[in-house]
This record gives C-alpha cells, structure tokens and sequence, in this order.
C-alpha cells in the first residue's frame, strides 16, 4: 500500500475513534472540560456531558451543561441543561432550566418555583412533586408501579440489588423466599438422585481443574444452543430440551453447594454436618451470605456455572464409561455417606519420607515473605510490573529447583517435592511456576483448593504432580 494511502487510512481512523475518546474523557474528568462566556454581565460556565456512576450530580446556578445522566445517584440542577437528563435510581430536583427532554426511572422529580422543564417529562415507579411557581409542560406521562406488586418487587431488587451487583440484597423481604425454595428443589434432587449426585461431588474434589475447564467448555456450548432451540421453540421438543437444560444446570450448581458444606463441615471438624442433606443446607447457608456482598457475591454465583456444568458432564463420561470412573477423594468418616466413604489417606503415599503435607495457611504466610523479600528488591532495583513478575517467576523456578522450597518455605521448614518424594527438576518448577496462573485466574480458587484438598494439593500441584510437606 502507498504511504500516502497509509497516512489517509491512519487519519480516517483517528477521525472515527475521537468522538468515544472524547466522551470518556468528558465522563471521567466532566470537571475539568469546560468554558466561560459573559453572559448579562454574568460569567456563565459551560461543560457538556454530566455522567456519574454511583454518585451524585450538580450543576451551578452559573452552569450550562449538554447532558446529565446519572444511575444510582441524585440529581441537582441550579443551572441549565441544554439537552436530555436521564436520572436512574435516584431523585431529580430542579431549580434551574431544563430544555430537553427529562427521564428518571425508579426516583422522582423535585420542580422548585423557579424550575423551568420545557420538555416532556417521563418517570417510571417515581412520582413529580411540582411547586406552585414551577412551568412544567401539561402532557407529563408518570408511569406508578402501585397497581403491580410483582413488578414493584422486581424495581426493588434491581435498585437494591442488581445495581450493586449482588443476588440477593438483605433488605428486600421476598428475595428471601428464594434461597428456602431452591434448597427444597436442591434436597429433593439429592435424595432422589443420590448415586448421580455423590459422583459429581467425587468429581468436583478429585478433578477440580478438569471439571473448571470442561465447565467453561460446556457452557460455550449451552450458549450456543439456546437461540437454536429458542427458534425450535415453535415445537414442543424445544421447550423440552430448555427445560431439560436448566433442570440438569440446576442440578450441577446442588452438587456444587454440597460439596462447599462438606468441605465447610469437615475443616470445623464436625462429622455429623457431612451428611448429604446436612452439608447442602450448611453450603446454601454460607453462600448465601456471600450473595449479600456487593460486586462478590455476584461473582461467586456467576463462578458456580462452569464447576456445576463440568461436574455433570464428567461424572456423565464417567458412568458411561465405569473403568475410567474416578475414586472418591473423602476420608474416611463414620458420618460421611457409605458411598463418599473410603480408607483414610496415609501421609506416606505422599512421599517415601512419610512427610506430612503443609496446609493452605502455611504456605500463604510463606508466600507472604516471598512477596515482601520480591517487592524490596523489586523496589531496590527499580523492577515495576513485568520486570516484577519475571523476577518473582525466576525466583521461585529457582530455589525450587536448586534447594526445594523459597526462603519463605525454608523459614516454615516446607518444601516442594514430586509425588513420589523426589526433588523438583527445573522442567518440573518452571511448568509448576507457568501453571500456578491457572490456579489465580478464577479468583484464586486453585490456590485456596488446598485448604481442604485431603493431600493438600493445589491446582498447580495437581498438573505438575508435586506436593508440598514439612521437612519431617
């Protein structure tokens, strides 16, 4: 291609993207855009678009603004918008000059004697609580939400719970009927269902990294599919097979809160809370309340698909093919299910040292040192971003490879070695270091697993076949 076709193709897409690059700046930093213009002896100020996310919004009596849009905020104008307001979730009042249109969804409009709106006015599940004074236009639509009680519960869940990014916020009263209710379906699936639902809980423990990508594979596949047996809806096998997927979706996300109360239950040392039922309303109970955590709990309960659907799937594969079945990975427990009981793992299968594996928070306060030792060289020689993750790479391949275990590790007296009790080679500790990114990618979940993995095994250490035990 010609240079100068080049610098013309180069220009155009400059042209294209600076509008977006505009309005972001604009958005992030509304303050800072601005003009001043005399107007009736009056320094008036002028910005275009107004847009906060989770906070409030003001415009001065010397202000002229394009745009205000607003979510999960309040809204004052003293000044003029020349263009549209859009309020959700919040209250707009008004002592200024509005002249284009006004929309404010789940809030109300406050209109002072001085509020001038020369526009429409749309408010949906609010109400206009004009002044004596105001000029308001006569054709103002209020859609209320009184004569919906349904309705008006969905707009409180969303305003108190959606928009925060949480399932289930505490202070709606009927979003508390739907954990009980879901725990009735979950129970009556697992007592019917048991022999299905003690394999995918098996799965789940054994194979975690498997059922996790397998997962995410199955739902691509899930997503894919939907709009084609949407289209097939018109024949009833359609709405069979979506009814038959969300059943089996369903049951994969009981398997998943079973195993989190078994789990819950065995680290508290309580055997008679790893009955199946018993553990599924100890796991509905704890994940209930991470539901209530703004931006958290949604992740958690967006991260329960892809283990639920890789836990059917492979328990699936197993019962079809029973010789590739997988063992089940619970300790021997009186009170545990017959079908989840098996001999309790002897420390010396480990290792021919018959050391003792290190649990989770050994190791976390270990790693802790390393990231103190890492970050003050780091810091020392100037190494920001990369050149720290590439110096803490290098450090650990090396001290595992060269001694066994990090100075962190040597302070503990831990080390890492293969599962058959030989040193790691310096294959084995790069793969070991490269594959420690899976176990942080869904939220440091493969780092955790070994808080209750019965060899204490992390994800990485279960690809790359090591362990790590006291030097004893």
């Amino acid at each position: 291609m010609p240079l100068s076709l080049r610098v013309s193709s180069l220009l155009r897409c400059c042209r294209a993207i600076a509008p977006f690059i505009a309005l972001f700046l604009l958005a992030a930093h509304p303050s800072r855009v601005h003009s001043q213009e005399q107007t009736n002896g009056v320094a008036k100020s002028f910005r275009h678009e107004v847009v906060r996310l989770g906070q409030d919004a003001y415009v001065g009596a010397d202000e002229s603004v394009s745009k205000v849009v607003v979510i999960k905020g309040d809204a004052r104008i003293d000044g003029e918008v020349r263009d549209e307001v859009v309020v959700v979730g919040g209250t707009l009042h008004v002592t200024g000059k509005l002249k284009g249109t006004v929309v404010v969804v789940f809030g109300d409009i406050d209109a002072s004697p001085t509020a001038v709106l020369r526009r429409q006015a749309i408010v949906v599940g609010g109400r206009i609580n004009a002044e004596p004074g105001a000029r308001l236009r006569p054709d103002n639509q209020v859609i209320s939400l009184d004569r919906f009680p349904m309705l008006q519960g969905m707009v409180s869940w969303v305003t108190h719970g959606a928009l925060y990014l949480r399932p289930l916020p505490p202070d709606v009263r009927w979003a508390w009927f739907v954990p009980p209710a879901f725990l009735l379906l979950y129970a009556l699936m697992s007592l019917v269902l048991t022999g299905p639902s003690d394999a995918c809980v098996r799965v789940l423990s054994d194979r975690p990294i498997t059922c996790y990508a397998a997962g995410l594979f199955g739902m691509c596949i899930l997503l894919l599919s939907i709009p084609v047996l949407l289209i097939l809806g018109a024949v009833i096998a359609g709405f069979v097979l979506l009814l038959a997927m969300f059943l089996a979706v369903l049951f994969g996300r009981m398997a998943v809160i079973r195993f989190v109360g078994f789990q819950l239950s065995s680290q508290l040392g309580l055997p008679i809370l790893e009955k199946p039922l018993l553990s599924l309303l100890v796991g509905s109970v704890l994940l209930s309340l991470i539901y209530m955590v703004p931006v958290f709990g949604f992740v958690v309960w967006a991260g329960i698909f892809p283990p639920a659907v890789g836990a059917l799937m492979l328990a699936g594969f197993a019962a079809i093919r029973p010789a590739r079945s997988v063992t089940p990975p619970f300790a021997q427990n009186p009170a545990a299910p017959p079908s989840l009981q098996q001999e309790t793992l002897n420390p010396s299968s480990l290792n021919p040292a018959n050391c003792p594996p290190a649990g989770f928070f050994v190791r976390l306060t270990a790693t802790l040192i390393d990231l103190i030792l890492i970050g003050c060289l780091s810091a020392f020689l100037g190494l920001h971003g990369r050149g720290f993750w590439i110096t803490w790479t290098v450090y650990h391949v090396a001290m595992w490879s060269w001694r066994g275990a990090t100075l962190g590790g040597r302070v503990f007296g831990i080390r890492v070695v293969e599962t058959d009790g030989t040193s790691l080679t310096l294959s084995v500790a790069l793969v070991r270091a490269l594959a420690a990114v899976l176990s942080a990618l869904p939220l440091f979940l493969g780092f955790i697993w070994a808080a209750w993995d019965v060899r204490k095994q992390s994800w990485h250490d279960k690809l790359t076949g090591t362990v790590m035990v006291w030097k004893r």
